[in-house]
């Protein structure tokens, strides 16, 4: 890849280039405002931010003291030929894998006879929550969607942002009454909140 500028031509693709393989910044260390990651039973604290673990995706958080969740995250699967259900993880299946100042790791799964889902997540300390999610089954079988359920406290979801680099960006109000809907199409980044906390 070349730019063409009116002093020369650069090449972005040298591999050369220092920043392809420079560790500067990359550490383990909580770095200040931030402190480290506590973990109490199931739930996990880090500056500002805590969260409830007990399934494939968080069960509550809050931001600054305020609830971000009206109700559990929940993970919806519909099969061909089927209705769209929630999955449930199994009693045994939550574990946490690893805890440390930086970072926590925790890995669930969910599923029946046929259908399985695995998640494996992680916590930054500064807030970052990561999923992988794994769908197996045990025979041949169409996903017709695949979609997550975020069910934000009145308080917290005031406002929504959609930004996309390549296209359209909005900045609006939450509608409030029942049934008032809002689509749009795939956006890579998507915020809900309200003056002082949200998510992204």
């Amino acid at each position: 890849l070349q730019v063409i500028a009116d002093d020369g031509v650069y090449e972005l693709d040298d591999p050369t280039d220092p920043w392809r393989t420079a560790n500067a910044g990359v550490t383990d260390e909580v770095l200040p405002p931030y402190t480290p990651i506590v973990r109490d039973g199931d739930r996990v604290q880090c500056w500002g931010r805590s969260h409830t673990l007990a399934g494939l995706l968080p069960a509550d958080i809050t931001s600054q003291g305020q609830q971000l969740l009206a109700k559990p995250l929940a993970l919806h699967v519909q099969l061909q030929g089927q209705t769209s259900h929630a999955l449930d993880q199994r009693d045994d299946a939550f574990r946490f894998k690893n805890v440390a100042p930086h970072r926590c790791e925790y890995t669930s799964e969910s599923g029946d006879d046929n259908l399985r889902m695995v998640a494996d997540s992680s916590i930054e300390y500064d807030g970052l929550i990561r999923t992988d999610l794994t769908l197996s089954a045990e025979r041949p079988v169409t996903v017709e969607s695949l979609r997550i359920e975020f069910a934000f406290a009145p308080d917290a979801a005031i406002f929504h942002h959609l930004e996309a680099r390549w296209g359209a960006e909005f900045f609006e109000r939450s509608p409030t009454e029942p049934g008032n809907v809002v689509e749009y199409g795939w956006n890579p980044l998507v915020w809900v909140g309200n003056h002082d906390v949200g998510l992204t």
